[in-house]
């Protein structure tokens, strides 16, 4: 039996034994890098190559079933995505998300797509990263799907292995929430909003809905913050599908329908990945100032900053029975 273009993935094999030995492809190798002939098809390999050490590893340790994967990204990144999750695949350095309910496919792209191949070829473990599109691609909103991960890089907030990310919420001392002062956030909880209720336009600051923030945004909002009887701030965690606004113009804070509340903030996250239980490192000082200028953060009812507003009575109930604040008092959370 002959396998003379077979690829080296044999996991069809159930018996190692009756696996068709990988023999060493064409190659030279010099100072300045390799080429190596792979199914009839040359690569260079330079000493630029991401993933150039690895490469003359493996030749050196004669594995030369590891090379097509180190000497080409996308087929690496295609192999590892189709192991950890069935949604997104990569092929020829396209990025696509299938959905697992109408099997429709959608070619990703965008700064997180970037990223992904990123870490593949520096060879940095992408799972957050894949699990964070994997559900980034059930929201429904295009301008979320394209914006959240800049957001998140530009404002140091972490993702967890599951996708999920990590953001900041300013509370009052007795741990209930800002604006109406009835609903708890102590840690473990998790607080919705019907997703209706959200306010979608990027081009609205501030508007309704659950606001999520940078460390940055969230000081300005602590009132006495660190003081006796001062506001708290915690963590929270949220679903990239739950997120419904990235504003355009107040690059500190986005919109959601959904969080659940980790920690109390000791320290600022590291930037890049995250999971509750941690140590965290020092904390970071900012001299960002909120704008009280600014006439959208003022509620048009009472006058009064968003934070310091209490219209509103009682709750309402939404789609699935249980109740949510009254829409009013949603706005600016």
């Amino acid at each position: 039996m002959i396998f003379e273009s077979r690829p080296p993935f044999y996991d069809e094999y159930d018996n190692v034994d009756d696996k068709p030995e990988v023999k060493q492809p064409p190659m030279i190798v010099t100072s300045r890098g390799a080429t190596i002939i792979l199914d009839g098809k040359s690569h260079s390999v330079a000493a630029s190559h991401p993933n150039y050490i690895l490469v003359i590893e493996a030749i050196k340790e004669k594995r030369w079933e590891d090379l097509p994967e180190l000497v080409d990204i996308a087929e690496a990144v295609k192999v590892y995505v189709e192991t950890e999750s069935g949604n997104v695949t990569v092929s020829d350095g396209i990025v696509q998300y299938t959905d697992p309910v109408t099997s429709e496919v959608t070619t990703c792209d965008g700064y997180v797509v970037d990223r992904i191949l990123q870490f593949m070829s520096e060879g940095i473990d992408a799972e957050p990263l894949l699990n964070f599109l994997d559900k980034l691609m059930k929201n429904n909103s295009f301008r979320v799907i394209q914006d959240l991960y800049t957001f998140l890089s530009n404002r140091n907030m972490p993702l967890d292995a599951d996708g999920d990310f990590y953001g900041y919420k300013a509370i009052r001392n007795d741990w209930m929430d800002k604006h109406s002062g009835t609903i708890s956030n102590r840690i473990g909880e998790v607080i919705k909003f019907t997703r209706r209720d959200v306010d979608d336009n990027p081009q609205h600051d501030c508007s309704y809905g659950l606001h999520v923030g940078s460390i940055q945004y969230v000081k300005s909002f602590a009132y006495s913050y660190g003081q006796e009887n001062g506001d708290r701030i915690i963590i929270v965690k949220v679903n990239p599908a739950d997120v419904v606004a990235v504003p355009e113009y107040d690059t500190t804070k986005l919109r959601c329908c959904k969080y659940e509340v980790i920690s109390e903030y000791i320290d600022v996250l590291p930037d890049t990945t995250w999971e509750a239980g941690q140590e965290l490192p020092e904390d970071e000082d900012t001299d960002e100032i909120f704008d009280e200028d600014d006439d959208d953060c003022y509620c048009p009812d009472c006058g009064q900053l968003w934070d310091f507003c209490y219209c509103g009575d009682e709750g309402e109930e939404g789609d699935d029975g249980e109740e949510y604040p009254p829409s009013h008092i949603t706005k600016g959370w």
